[in-house]
């Protein structure tokens, strides 16, 4: 059963006073875990906007009806992209997500250390050595990582009992101008959200890395996508 109506909407505010929105460089990372589904149609996925850096744009739904989005890098901008994908994805992080038995929508995460909150550089999520440099085509619009992200969405739709899980930052656009969908609530900063400088070092922060897991219990598996830029830097500690 979803337990929405229990998960009030937070406007996470910057250092210069502005709520938390996609594609502004230095919001304060208001973390939390989407516990849902993706929806296929001829509108979703879609990738947006047309220059760089290119995201894909994905719209969620729960079991009671109520709608989300998401919005992911898939593209290299003023920085390059590295990532990490399984189709096969075994760590203890699995087990703890079912631990936790998320109700479906949103759960606030912000503050917590440990847990489920996701760290790369803590935590032993993943071999850094096994990142791999996006290499994508003129168009920005089509990658490696977009290919991945397109098949991972698809098998998450086609297997009913699949459950998408979305860490990065809550955002509430009020009136969904900014969506494809015209859903104002959503996610975004799904990726490394510490070891940045310049105008996104306001975001850095320890355990609140964004990230996509995908289980699928009838499989008996999961799938896992972790994303960073090229200036974050990975070698210490960030909180």
């Amino acid at each position: 059963m979803s337990h929405h109506g229990t998960h009030k909407i937070v406007q996470t505010k910057s250092k210069n006073g502005r709520a938390g929105t996609p594609g502004h460089p230095g919001d304060i990372v208001n973390y939390n875990v989407l516990n849902c589904r993706p929806v296929i149609n001829s509108s979703s996925p879609v990738t947006a906007p047309k220059g760089k850096p290119t995201h894909l744009q994905v719209l969620l739904q729960i079991e009671s009806g109520v709608k989300y989005w998401m919005t992911i890098n898939i593209s290299n901008g003023e920085d390059n992209v590295s990532y990490f994908a399984s189709d096969d994805y075994q760590n203890p992080i699995t087990e703890a997500i079912l631990n936790e038995d998320l109700p479906e929508g949103f759960t606030d995460l912000s503050g917590r250390q440990g847990g489920i909150n996701l760290d790369y550089v803590k935590d032993d999520l993943f071999d850094f050595k096994n990142l791999v440099d996006l290499e994508e085509q003129k168009d920005g619009a089509h990658t490696p990582l977009s290919d991945i992200l397109h098949a991972e969405i698809s098998n998450a739709a086609r297997f009913p009992d699949a459950r998408m899980f979305v860490f990065g930052s809550r955002f509430d656009d009020k009136d969904g101008s900014q969506s494809p969908f015209g859903v104002a609530t959503g996610i975004h900063d799904i990726h490394m959200n510490q070891g940045s400088v310049g105008a996104h070092a306001a975001s850095n922060g320890s355990f609140q890395d964004g990230g996509l897991l995908v289980h699928y219990p009838g499989e008996q598996k999961w799938s896992a996508i972790f994303m960073r830029f090229s200036t974050q830097d990975v070698s210490k500690d960030h909180s």
